[in-house]
């Protein structure tokens, strides 16, 4: 009897000492993920929720490095040359020489022998963001996990009080003919819509000197050349034997030169132009559907009550109505795992695969029940904090699913309805440009690096009228011989490499 109690004694001694020593095993096996990112200036990770939920689901432990948004840059060229690397870091350009540096100099871990064993990634990461990726670096490896958004091509939100004013009926998330933009955007400026009795108004705004429109005019970026040219890829921008981009540069002179434009948008910096429709001064401005109860909350602050209309694009001669979206290859940004992430990289896989797993991308886009929301009668309803929390998930969403514009309609969107039917639209009418985001060889020459500025000058003036639009031959002509004939056929190189 003796014998059996000291016996159970001792075993119960044995699987005490083991257990804590699993214990112990367990901590030691829960690695810890130091991450260097951008984040906004309210960001608070020691009063977030969201991430001790992401550590517990993902077992891991998350500190963070968060240098100023202002100084971002900066203080990434000074980590990159510091030696001292944490191990997940967010990048902002695939051009960026402190991108390219770092793949260059074996800083970054090649990704390739991991991805395929994240199903998340793989179905949420748009496949054309892998290509850019490797197509960025000069052995062609994965030296990271793009940050997506949805493709789209934005479309303009226009003031229906002012519709009325001037007699013009607008169907909501609609397009429209070239002619009838411009009668809008005439009558927004010399009809005075908001009847005033003085000349104040303008009929857009869109904060840049750009090409305006460029979809309804066949201008898509890099695609399949036309008939008659002399490359298989082509790009109308920079196409002698097409008048797509003449064209189009004309339409916006005449915009222009007809006054219809806010001439504020020469020296506009940033949001400015939007403050130009909240106070009444312009009719049209372009808007991401995302952002509609922004826009219409701000424009209520002036003109409460007053409702507003989308038009999703303007239509080609063909009456279809398509654009391309500005980001190559759909990389909204990325993160990088360092040398210092090595034997830590299937935990920080899983990390961003969670991330767009159902019950992850729920957490990042929508937050923690009880902290921004509640549960009533099966629907999540928003609670005050997630006035704030934004701020929470445009930071955390270090990888995004390319395919959900869910992601951009918040719970609080008073136009909850609306906003998904324009964010779809804009969606529905977007194709994608061929060329990736690549950057060929030859746009770091020096003549061609030297000519630029010249093109960007030319480029301008056509575009406010100073010069007739058929100047752009003669800009091209010069372009071709500085670089331009070697940007590309190195640009055709790329792409058809990417069929092979």
């Amino acid at each position: 009897m003796k014998r059996s109690l000291c016996f159970l004694l001792m075993l119960m001694f044995a699987l005490s000492c083991l257990g804590g020593a699993l214990a112990e095993t367990a901590e030691a096996e829960r690695p810890t993920v130091e991450i260097f990112m951008q984040i906004e200036t309210e960001f608070d990770p020691d009063n977030c929720p969201i991430i001790p939920a992401l550590e517990e689901a993902c077992n891991v432990d998350l500190e963070f490095i968060l240098p100023p948004t202002s100084s971002y840059e900066e203080q990434l060229n000074l980590m990159v040359a510091s030696g001292d690397y944490p191990d997940l870091v967010q990048f902002t350009s695939l051009s960026a020489a402190n991108f390219l540096d770092s793949a260059e100099n074996g800083i970054l871990l090649p990704l390739d022998g991991y991805i395929e064993n994240y199903p998340n990634l793989q179905e949420y990461i748009d496949p054309a963001s892998w290509t850019a990726m490797r197509s960025a670096v000069s052995d062609g490896q994965l030296y990271g996990v793009p940050r997506n958004s949805v493709m789209r091509t934005d479309g303009w939100l226009v003031r229906d009080d002012w519709l009325q004013a001037v007699g013009i009926e607008l169907e909501d998330c609609s397009t429209v003919t070239k002619q009838e933009f411009y009668d809008i955007l005439h009558a927004f400026t010399y009809d005075d819509p908001d009847g005033n009795g003085v000349d104040d108004t303008y009929g857009l705004a869109i904060g840049a000197v750009d090409v305006l429109f460029p979809g309804a005019f066949g201008v898509l970026g890099w695609q399949e050349a036309p008939e008659g040219s002399e490359y298989e890829y082509m790009s109308a921008m920079y196409d002698r034997n097409s008048s797509a981009y003449v064209d189009a540069l004309a339409y916006t002179a005449q915009l222009w030169t007809d006054g219809l434009m806010d001439p504020n948008d020469i020296t506009n910096e940033g949001n400015a132009y939007r403050d130009r429709f909240y106070d009444g001064t312009v009719g049209v401005v372009r808007m991401f559907g995302g952002w509609l109860d922004t826009y219409e909350t701000a424009l209520h602050e002036n003109f409460p009550g007053v409702e507003t209309k989308y038009i999703v694009g303007i239509e080609n001669d063909e009456g279809e109505c398509v654009g391309t979206s500005v980001l190559g290859g759909n990389v909204y940004g990325f993160v990088s795992l360092t040398t210092s992430a090595a034997g830590k990289e299937e935990a920080i896989l899983g990390l961003l695969d969670y991330m767009l797993s159902d019950e992850g991308w729920a957490l990042i886009c929508e937050g923690v029940e009880g902290w921004t929301y509640t549960v009533e009668d099966g629907e999540k309803v928003p609670t005050e904090e997630f006035s704030h929390f934004s701020t929470y998930r445009n930071s955390l969403s270090l990888v995004r699913r390319y395919n959900d514009p869910g992601y951009f309609v918040l719970l609080n969107n008073a136009e909850y309805e609306r906003s998904w039917q324009y964010i779809q639209a804009a969606c529905d009418i977007s194709i994608s440009t061929l060329d990736m985001g690549y950057v060929p060889a030859a746009a770091q020459e020096n003549d061609y690096m030297d000519f630029s500025t010249e093109l960007s000058v030319a480029f301008h003036d056509i575009c406010i009228g100073n010069q007739p639009a058929d100047t752009w031959y003669t800009v091209l002509d010069d372009w071709y011989e500085f670089g331009g004939e070697d940007y590309v056929v190195q640009m055709n190189e790329y792409i058809a490499s990417l069929s092979e």
